[in-house]
């Protein structure tokens, strides 16, 4: 049993890595369309403005028929331009996907002459060894890059515990007010293992926390919660990043650190997980080991933690 759970722990800590959209709700499956992004933006003021977070942001999800699905809608605090190029480059999305506590390592690396891999690797929320995490091999595509739209793809045909059919779409866009307005969607496919190690994990460590939709006056709870709590998450690391850029390479990782821990606590409730001291140590180890280049020998998807 004490070895199912720490499985049921480490899948969900994996699943949460990429949570972040699904398509759009009255939208056709498939990529959304530079027009759909518009039309979404035109749609969001209404809803910004009934957001719990005191930001213009809010969250939307789904767990279909072994079918996971997540989304968010936020304005950043910077401009299209600003923003737009260091998220269309792999090496700089290692940095943002290192700041959530259960990530430990991030590798960018040429796949082929025309395209890129991003190979993450996941943990429990304290120092994990590397060679006790999980490891997901995402391709890296950047699907369309203009003056006033931003599309990124990850897709991995497989991860662990039987999950597959990765795909992670991040669309950007101009928005009033010299900001840009955001887009991330997310979907994956799980199995019976999968799903049984969600329920064990939601009946007993993970039975208490909540996400940020509050529905007959309680916040939502369950694998919603999961998917809120951790798309928020990954929200704020794009955020941390990109307040981060002005500072000096050598500075950056401080900066984020920093950066990601003051926004996550602004919702201590759903978000907290380590006092400061432990995440600051443990993600300074990991960005300086990221730094140095290790490349951390194959473990497959399937692999037992």
């Amino acid at each position: 049993m004490r070895h199912f759970k720490s499985i049921s722990y480490l899948l969900l800590l994996f699943l949460s890595l990429t949570a972040a959209a699904a398509v759009a709700p009255g939208e056709p499956a498939g990529d959304p369309s530079r027009e759909s992004l518009r039309s979404a933006y035109q749609r969001s003021a209404a809803r910004f403005a009934k957001s719990p977070f005191g930001q213009p942001i809010y969250l939307e999800t789904d767990d279909g028929d072994r079918q996971l699905t997540g989304h968010a809608y936020a304005l950043l605090s910077h401009p299209f331009a600003e923003a737009a190029k260091p998220l269309s480059e792999a090496a700089q999305w290692c940095d943002i996907l290192l700041l959530p506590f259960n990530t430990k390592h991030c590798v960018a690396a040429t796949d082929t002459p025309d395209r890129l891999a991003l190979t993450i690797f996941v943990g429990r929320k304290y120092t994990t060894p590397l060679d006790k995490t999980q490891r997901l091999d995402f391709r890296f595509q950047v699907a369309s890059r203009a003056d006033d739209y931003l599309k990124v793809l990850l897709t991995a045909p497989e991860g662990p515990f039987g999950t597959r059919n990765y795909r992670v779409v991040m669309e950007l866009m101009p928005a009033e007010g010299g900001r840009a307005f955001l887009h991330l969607s997310y979907s994956y496919a799980y199995g019976t293992l999968a799903r049984a190690a969600m329920q064990a994990y939601l009946s007993t460590i993970g039975a208490h926390k909540v996400g940020f939709t509050v529905e007959g006056g309680e916040p939502v709870r369950g694998m919603r919660g999961v998917m809120e709590r951790n798309t928020m998450r990954y929200y704020l690391a794009i955020e941390s990043y990109l307040r981060a850029q002005k500072a000096t390479p050598a500075e950056r990782p401080a900066r984020m650190i920093d950066a990601w821990f003051d926004a996550v606590e602004r919702y201590p409730r759903q978000l907290h997980e380590l006092e400061r001291s432990e995440y600051v140590s443990m993600k300074r180890a990991e960005f300086d080991r990221m730094r140095g280049g290790v490349s951390p020998a194959r473990r497959t998807a399937s692999s037992s933690p």
